[in-house]
């Protein structure tokens, strides 16, 4: 018991100087000004100097010392000096020294700053959109190709599924006799038919659903003609047989 109350004091202290430590102020890092500038450093240190920029005395420059800076930062005096190289590069920034002993002054060019965030956010934005198109162009062109490679498939499928005149069922005798409205027995007796012609003359079809609807029709019409003369060979009522 009193081993566990030493941990629980013990991780009451660390929970306090955790809160002691994160109770410091983070800086303001922008990332766009990273990519920017080509540096992650003069990009932090461009991030905190638009922090402070009009919060100071004088709204056309900052004063920051190099302790400040580093304490706001943890950039080393250096790492501020290759920093300001990299801003001063790009005519971001100016940096006067005045007073004595010389103090730093800067003054950022807010027009340039806007102009290349703007500049590099259209670029950004540019690249998304011809990513999203040739990406939307690939999909559309896989789709495509699926699309007809079902279709061929579908086709093979067909093609091969009725080669064979055993291929025929009832499934297939009802649809031929909804799509020709014939009755069911009179294209069962077509199929019969199409079994004898085939047995006879040795005759193959690539396919039989097709030889049978060819005969469903023949007959269908021979029918109907009969009929409209008013004779039936076949004792079958075909007035309706379209």
């Amino acid at each position: 018991m009193e081993e566990q109350d030493k941990n629980r004091t013990r991780n009451i202290n660390y929970n306090k100087k955790l809160l002691e430590v994160l109770s410091v102020k983070p800086i303001a890092f922008n990332p766009v000004l990273a990519k920017l500038t080509g540096s992650v450093k003069a990009g932090l240190l461009l991030s905190q100097l638009l922090y402070w920029w009009g919060k100071g005395h004088d709204p056309e420059s900052i004063y920051k010392t190099i302790d400040e800076i580093k304490e706001e930062t943890a950039l080393s005096r250096s790492e501020q000096e290759g920093a300001i190289k990299k801003i001063k590069r790009l005519n971001l920034m100016k940096v006067e020294l005045k007073g004595v002993p010389p103090k730093r002054h800067f003054k950022l060019n807010l027009q340039k700053i806007s102009n290349l965030i703007c500049r590099d956010s259209a670029n950004l934005f540019a690249e998304n959109q011809q990513y999203n198109s040739d990406n939307t162009s690939e999909i559309s062109s896989d789709t495509e190709r699926e699309i007809n490679t079902s279709k061929e498939k579908d086709l093979i499928s067909l093609k091969g599924k009725y080669s064979d005149i055993s291929s025929l069922g009832e499934d297939e005798f009802q649809q031929v006799a909804q799509d020709y409205q014939v009755s069911l027995a009179f294209v069962r007796s077509c199929y019969d038919s199409l079994v004898n012609y085939c047995e006879a003359h040795g005759k193959r079809y690539k396919n039989y659903l097709a030889a049978l609807r060819n005969f469903v029709k023949s007959d269908a019409l021979k029918i109907r003609k009969e009929a409209s003369e008013h004779v039936s060979k076949r004792g079958i009522d075909a007035r309706n047989i379209k």
